[in-house]
């Protein structure tokens, strides 16, 4: 249904952050970063930024990931609730 929108250039940037989501969970990763460089400079919400952080999980840039998993946590509407630094640690072995 995604790629659909986007094919017909009729989605939104929001569309764009759902399937960004679906392509994490399914594992396709190419997809996910492709999403990703496509949304809009000016999308600063707390999803876009998880995704960003998840993205530079997966390629081990560690200090992207831990900018990217702050600015996400800035956006949250319960601080705190968003930590995902275990996660994230687990990535790196560092638990």
């Amino acid at each position: 249904m995604y790629q659909e929108l986007i094919t017909l250039d009729q989605d939104r940037p929001t569309d764009r952050l759902d399937y960004a989501f679906v392509a994490m969970r399914l594992d396709r990763w190419d997809d996910v970063k492709s999403l990703s460089r496509s949304f809009p400079q000016g999308m600063d919400t707390r999803r876009r930024h998880l995704i960003d952080a998840m993205v530079a999980d997966q390629e081990q840039d560690w200090e992207a990931a831990d900018q990217a998993y702050a600015r996400a946590e800035k956006l949250s509407p319960e601080p705190g609730r968003c930590s995902t630094t275990g996660a994230s640690a687990r990535c790196r072995a560092a638990i």
